[in-house]
């Protein structure tokens, strides 16, 4: 044998043979992806993961919500972010993985995330009281606000909660003189955890006996915006200073009124003479 085979047999033996080093499940087993949400303010929520037990860490974050909607993050460090618009409320399931370098290896981690979106019903009974309550909520503590207001959005009245109130909330309104009035329901605090706002206008009728009712389509769960808490104070803290109730039903009322826009536009182009509609698949 020559004297390079000999040493070359030495260090194998010593050393083991080099290969590819690729992290296994087990091998990073002390790595740990958590997830948190929060509503972004804007319409959205934002979803981030993070990685723990490792520093240097770089590659792919993957975020898909519910099974069909996705979003990649490319050449990410340790920390990742990815927004997402959630029409219904209930259970939801997140599932995040990545994918890239940690450390001197490289691996894929996953993670499933279960959370759930709350959402906000507001009554009226027969003792013309008002009540709130936050659906698909496990905790909830913050402060309620019912703001009344004039059709034109002057303020007529308003009843808080304190600070720490639970997911439930009911107050009874004064006696009003017969119209329609704009009511605004708002919370601010935590829900299951994270820091939410919730802000709901209903139209209110007062009969000629003094019954309260909300207007057709606006009783039961119809659809609250979910905003960031200091959203929710700042409306609140406008009105008592003066101005109007806010009375949009969404977080971005320009963007639908550019979506109608190009809704009415693009009808318009559909019923020019000799038009021609394309279909892109």
């Amino acid at each position: 044998m020559k004297r390079w085979h000999f040493f070359l047999l030495s260090f194998f033996l010593l050393f083991g043979i080099p290969s590819a080093v690729t992290a296994t499940s087990d091998d990073v087993a002390e790595h740990v992806v958590k997830v948190s949400h929060r509503p972004d303010g804007e319409g959205k929520w934002v979803f981030t993961a993070t990685l723990e037990g490792e520093e240097n860490v770089r590659g792919d974050w993957s975020f898909v919500l519910d099974g069909h909607d996705s979003t990649t993050v490319e050449y990410e460090g340790e920390q990742a972010q990815a927004k997402f618009s959630i029409d219904s409320p209930g259970k939801h399931q997140l599932n995040v993985s990545f994918e890239g370098s940690l450390g001197d290896r490289t691996g894929r981690l996953n993670k499933e995330y279960i959370f759930e979106v709350p959402a906000l019903s507001v009554k009226i009974d027969g003792s013309k009281a008002v009540s709130a309550n936050l659906l698909y909520t496990e905790q909830a503590e913050g402060k309620w606000t019912f703001a009344l207001g004039t059709n034109s959005g002057e303020l007529v009245e308003i009843r808080e909660s304190a600070q720490d109130h639970g997911p439930r909330f009911s107050k009874k309104l004064a006696d009003l003189q017969p119209g329609t009035y704009h009511l605004l329901v708002t919370y601010q605090g935590k829900v299951n955890g994270v820091e939410t706002g919730f802000q709901k206008s209903q139209t209110l009728h007062v009969d000629e006996q003094g019954k309260l009712t909300l207007a057709p389509g606006e009783t039961g769960d119809s659809p609250a915006v979910i905003t960031a808490p200091e959203k929710v104070a700042q409306v609140i803290e406008n009105s008592k200073q003066g101005g109007k109730l806010p009375k949009t039903a969404t977080s971005h009322p320009a963007q639908a009124l550019i979506g109608l826009f190009l809704l009415l536009g693009g009808w318009m182009l559909l019923k020019r003479p000799n038009g021609k509609q394309t279909t892109v698949s």
